[in-house]
């Protein structure tokens, strides 16, 4: 799979490696789970890559942390912002 946004993005967070390695993981059901169906992988990807990034902010609670990368990923990506309630709904 060629590089997506998502995962530039996520590589210039403080991500640890075991971290990437994670999502990576992550990604790669999701893309397998969309596969010969309708939905829109980039959702999925995205969500793959960011449901796990707000752990850096509160562990706990991570997944509603993570809104808070998803929204700074959208200003820099513009261009996903229609599918903000889709990957919203994804990462919670």
């Amino acid at each position: 799979m060629t590089s997506h946004p998502a995962h530039t993005f996520l590589l210039q967070s403080a991500a640890s490696e075991k971290m990437h390695i994670h999502c990576q993981a992550v990604v790669n059901c999701c893309v397998g789970a969309v596969e010969g169906t309708n939905l829109n992988a980039d959702v999925f990807i995205i969500a793959g890559w960011l449901h796990d990034l707000g752990k850096l902010i509160d562990d706990d609670n991570h997944h509603l942390a993570s809104i808070t990368f998803l929204n700074s990923f959208l200003e820099a990506y513009p261009e996903y912002l229609p599918l903000q309630p889709e990957i919203s709904d994804c990462i919670i």
